[in-house]
């Protein structure tokens, strides 16, 4: 996988495809024992920032089942016509299935060289198994999923299309499509998107926001963003908003950094977040963040956002001497200060890290590096995209943080999903050829519940 596919999510040129349900599952109790990942497949990556869990958590936990409260405003010129009439009632899946046992939804990501197949596999359990994608069916293309209430949403960076479909018995049925051709967004892939509500989501580029209305599957208007200035040879970069974008009440949060799109190993020491009114659909305020790369965010049960770099920022800041990672905090009840909560390597012993995500309880999860851990050299990409990251529980209010044992050492760029009341985490190996599914809730004692080859980002819970 290339630098700039991992970067985005690993980015606009990932290919996602859609398992058919009943994908056979063989459980390794000795594998899933172990919390070592096995090696396999050189991943770089778009953004990611790198390919933000986790914000909208992507983590894909969202806020898009609150209610819409304004209309989405003019339709577009480029505005185009669903495929099908996405408006009939219908049915839904959950009307029809309500007596089905849970079922639920992971995308995985299978590279070989500068190709990548993605598969979604749809098991009925979270526990005690290694994902088989010898039944999946498969996107050709780029692709990407996501999931709001009874809707499975499939996004195509070749034909600039999202389509719709729902979910009848154990079958997918097409609802219908839009396309985003002559929108001027370079992909459509979901994790540079958030879903606001049932009828309301965006679309981001550097310059403006696509308004569409997944209900009805329509373009419906564009928000224009600020101009993003040079700072010095470093340009403007806006988050991969799956990950990093955080809506509160009818504020949304997005925050932009400034880097070296080369390489994003070179940073500004602030970043900025943009703050969209989702109801009048319009930037209203713009905040200087004191901490680099922004890239990931999380809100805790207090209603405070953190935000903090992806898996960029902290090698540029361990090798390169880059400005020093730090968590930027905005308080529940103050939507207008950006505060640094705390400078990562002051509660690491002297180490960098970032995507800190909330657990519950309190407690929240550090992705650190340990540069000393790579033994093959000492340049930045090894050291970076190597199994030198270890986790670290956090406790926010008291600062005191210690490794977790249970979790080995790991490549650092984890997606995490919330499925109920229960938080779940993500991770690859150091060569993204290999991810382990933890149950994290509360970070006390992380258990393995699943294994799979290739790099599994997106887990969805379907019923």
């Amino acid at each position: 996988m290339s630098l700039k596919s991992k970067n985005l999510i690993l980015g606009a040129s990932l290919t996602l495809s859609l398992a058919a349900f009943g994908c056979e599952s063989s459980y390794d109790e000795d594998k899933l024992a172990s919390t070592e990942s096995d090696a396999a497949t050189d991943s770089k990556s778009q953004d990611t920032s790198d390919n933000k869990s986790e914000t909208q958590e992507s983590e894909t936990k969202s806020d898009a089942s609150k209610e819409d409260k304004a209309d989405a405003g003019a339709p577009d010129e480029n505005q185009s016509e669903p495929k099908a009439d996405a408006s009939k009632d219908e049915p839904t899946a959950k009307d029809e299935n309500k007596s089905e046992a849970p079922l639920y939804a992971l995308a995985t990501i299978a590279s070989s060289g500068d190709d990548s197949v993605s598969y979604v596999s749809l098991v009925d359990k979270l526990e005690g198994q290694t994902l088989d994608f010898a039944d999946a069916r498969e996107f050709s293309g780029q692709a990407d999923l996501w999931v709001l209430g009874d809707d499975i949403f499939i996004a195509d960076d070749e034909s600039m299309e999202i389509t719709k479909y729902r979910r009848k018995d154990k079958q997918l049925e097409e609802v219908g499509a839009v396309n985003f051709s002559n929108t001027g967004v370079p992909g459509v892939g979901f994790w540079s998107s958030v879903f606001v509500s049932p009828e309301k989501a965006y679309v981001f580029n550097k310059t403006e926001a696509i308004i569409w209305n997944p209900s009805k599957l329509e373009i419906t208007g564009t928000i224009t963003l600020p101009e993003l200035e040079t700072r010095g040879t470093l340009t403007g970069f806006v988050s991969y908003t799956d990950r990093a974008a955080v809506l509160r009440g009818n504020k949304l949060f997005v925050p932009v950094y400034w880097t070296n799109e080369e390489d994003f190993f070179s940073y500004d020491a602030k970043s900025r977040i943009m703050v969209i009114d989702t109801e009048k659909d319009e930037l209203i305020e713009s905040l200087e963040a004191p901490c680099p790369g922004l890239d990931f965010a999380t809100e805790d049960d207090d209603g405070n956002i953190y935000f903090s770099s992806w898996v960029f920022a902290p090698p540029a800041a361990a090798v390169l001497d880059q400005p020093t990672t730090c968590i930027a905090k905005i308080a529940s009840g103050n939507d207008s200060v950006v505060e640094n909560a705390f400078n990562v390597k002051d509660v690491t012993g002297g180490l960098e890290g970032g995507a800190l995500r909330y657990v519950g309880g309190g407690k929240a999860i550090l992705s650190v590096l340990d540069p000393a851990h790579e033994t093959d050299g000492d340049d930045i990409e090894t050291i970076a995209w190597g199994d030198n990251w270890r986790f670290w529980t956090l406790d926010l209010a008291t600062r005191e943080a210690s490794v977790i044992e249970a979790i080995g050492w790991n490549a650092g760029a984890a997606y995490t999903s919330q499925v109920g009341d229960e938080t779940f985490m993500l991770v690859p190996d150091g060569t993204y050829s290999s991810t382990t599914v933890y149950r994290v809730t509360g970070s006390i004692d992380p258990k393995p519940v699943i294994e799979a080859k290739g790099w599994t980002m997106r887990l969805f819970e379907l019923r």
